[in-house]
């Protein structure tokens, strides 16, 4: 070639739309939106979606576990299933360095450059600490990182996008709940292990549940016995 040819650059693939679900057995499925519009409602529940991005190949997943980590999975990196009664896969078989009894307690959909503009996380775990940094302090180029430091026996249980003006609330296993500002909290680096949110006795009380309290809405709370 001539010297002062141009270097041939290699244009990427024009993203695709798919649709991506992660279900409640723990089944990751990307179909096109075409074949996903053929399924039918599953009859057992563990197949039913509990997770359900329409999205494109060049959006990320963020898997964030119960042990702390968070796995970062580009959409256009799963297998996709052509036909409506295929299953997808675990995901042991497509998170890279999933431990033994880790689970994914929250997935986010990362559209190209949006982390920077995201704002707020916030980290929730089971024994009341709450944790909130920066989205962009994510954009992290691993297949697996810790996302919040965590003490020992402690556990991730949700991770929420959140403006410095949204209310929290928190409820407890003793039928207990508090709630406050989420700008009450100031935030911090990725691998920090936050600050109390809500004190529960460990060894007998747990948090169970946390969301942000937007006006308008309402919260059900439901007992082991049925109240």
């Amino acid at each position: 070639e001539p010297e002062d040819a141009a270097p041939i650059v290699e244009e990427a693939p024009p993203p695709e739309d798919a649709v991506v679900f992660l279900t409640r057995g723990g089944q990751l499925r990307r179909m096109s939106p075409r074949n996903y519009e053929k399924l039918d409602m599953p009859e057992k529940e563990s197949d039913h979606p509990r997770y359900l991005f329409r999205t494109q190949t060049d959006h990320t997943l963020y898997f964030f576990t119960n042990l702390g980590n968070c796995y970062p999975l580009s959409v256009g990196a799963l297998n996709e299933t052509a036909k409506p009664r295929e299953r997808g896969g675990n995901l042991t078989s497509v998170l890279a360095g999933l431990e033994n009894g880790e689970e994914c307690v929250s997935l986010l959909l990362i559209t190209p450059g949006s982390l920077a503009a995201m704002g707020d996380l916030l980290f929730f775990t089971r024994q009341g600490q709450v944790k909130r940094t920066n989205a962009a302090d994510y954009d992290v180029r691993r297949s697996k990182f810790a996302a919040i430091n965590l003490k020992e026996g402690d556990e991730l249980i949700s991770v929420k996008r959140v403006a410095p003006t949204d209310n929290v609330i928190m409820a407890s296993s003793a039928g207990k709940a508090i709630c406050w500002e989420a700008d009450e909290v100031r935030s911090m680096g990725r691998d920090t292990a936050g600050v109390r949110g809500m004190t529960v006795d460990g060894a007998k009380v747990k948090v169970l549940g946390m969301e942000i309290a937007r006006e308008g809405a309402d919260l059900l709370v439901i007992t082991e016995n049925g109240y």
